[in-house]
């Protein structure tokens, strides 16, 4: 046989086998409806640019089949996903740390008040004090047909200082990254 076949049909089993999951459904249960919409579709347009197919649970999975859980997985399995990614639970932290600060004073003679002489003046911050710190954490979870559970979970954590579009941005990446150490994407 030719070697160039055998290599060929080798390398092609082997992304085959590694690939488990071909058809992912993207689930983010916020409160915050635009920021679960944000999540979802982050999550799908890096799924697609590796070459999946997926889809967001927004627009796909109406609200009478999320009452359910039978009636959500037949839903789902009836739309032929193979893989489902849940990210859940936000919760912003702050965080407050002291910085040294920086000040400029001014003064005055002192002014007589009644029988008392005070200073006139004041001091005004320049630089420093106090800064905080938003801090997010959202729990994601992958689920496929094969077990009864999460296949893995993972807890992100990011800080909220470049905005909430970044923050999901860096929450998607996570969990690709997450996907392909676990071997689910290649």
């Amino acid at each position: 046989m030719n070697t160039k076949f055998l290599f060929g049909l080798l390398f092609f089993w082997c992304i085959v086998t590694t690939a488990q999951e071909d058809r992912f459904l993207v689930l983010a249960k916020f409160d915050d409806v635009e920021l679960a919409k944000q999540m979802e579709q982050k999550m799908v347009s890096k799924l697609k640019a590796k070459g999946y197919e997926a889809l967001t649970t927004k627009g796909n999975i109406g609200d009478e089949d999320l009452q359910d859980e039978e009636t959500f997985l037949a839903k789902i399995s009836e739309m032929g996903i193979t893989g489902l990614i849940a990210f859940t639970n936000p919760e912003i932290n702050y965080r407050s740390k002291r910085t040294p600060s920086v000040s400029a004073n001014v003064h005055t003679k002192p002014v007589k008040v009644g029988i008392f002489r005070v200073n006139v003046g004041g001091s005004v911050p320049i630089a420093g004090g106090t800064k905080t710190k938003q801090e997010v954490l959202v729990n994601a979870e992958f689920y496929n047909k094969k077990d009864s559970g999460p296949v893995f979970t993972k807890t992100m954590k990011d800080n909220l200082s470049q905005g909430r579009a970044s923050l999901m941005e860096n929450f998607s990446s996570i969990m690709l990254k997450e996907l392909s150490r676990q071997k689910i994407i290649r």
